[in-house]
């Protein structure tokens, strides 16, 4: 629901805004994540086992996906 510019927009706020080594949670409708084809990407690693657990702990059903990501200012 979010243009290809306001993800990035919003890639960007959350790794100015954020701590070096912080946590960022998404949820997402779609089973793939729009991070992982931003150019930005590199700035986010997905912590698998904890998203994985998390998705399959969710109980809302509203989501296909709740990743973790750990933030890398540099």
């Amino acid at each position: 629901w979010l243009t290809r510019h306001a993800q990035e927009t919003l890639l960007k706020e959350i790794l100015r805004t954020s701590k070096d080594r912080g946590i960022f949670l998404q949820r997402t409708v779609k089973r793939d994540s729009f991070i992982e084809k931003s150019d930005l990407k590199g700035h986010f690693e997905l912590l698998k086992d904890v998203s994985n657990l998390a998705s399959n702990e969710d109980r809302s059903c509203c989501y296909k996906r709740v990743n973790y990501y750990r933030i890398h200012k540099n």
